[in-house]
């Protein structure tokens, strides 16, 4: 049942993940932070936080309420699908803040590709 859980906060997390980076790059490569030196860019990894606590919450809070609070399958699936789902899609920053204030490139994501990107558009 676990298992079930952990695979509903990938599948969410993942989403989540392709929504926010479908259409912009980080500002820096992985080798870049190495290099310089800067592991944490706050304006653009605080997207991470929301698909990491999805996956924490899929992971770690069934063995909670199994273990300590002593739910049993169909009460912890009341519990985690609601849960999981309200991190997923309802915890910051939105996608409109991130793409108006975060610190990413933009790349190119198919056909219709200017160059360009429009604030506000």
């Amino acid at each position: 049942m676990s298992a079930a859980f952990g695979l509903l906060s990938l599948c969410i997390a993942a989403v989540r993940f392709l929504i926010y980076f479908g259409v912009y790059s980080a500002p820096l490569s992985l080798w870049g932070r190495f290099r310089l030196g800067r592991w944490i860019m706050p304006r653009y990894d605080v997207v991470f936080l929301a698909p990491l606590a999805c996956l924490a919450m899929g992971v770690g809070a069934p063995f909670f309420l199994k273990g300590y609070l002593h739910l049993d399958g169909p009460t912890t699936s009341l519990v985690m699908i609601p849960l999981c789902l309200w991190i997923g899609v309802d915890l910051g920053p939105s996608v409109r803040d991130w793409d108006r204030t975060g610190s990413h490139s933009l790349m190119p994501c198919g056909r219709g590709w200017r160059g360009t990107h429009q604030v506000g558009a």
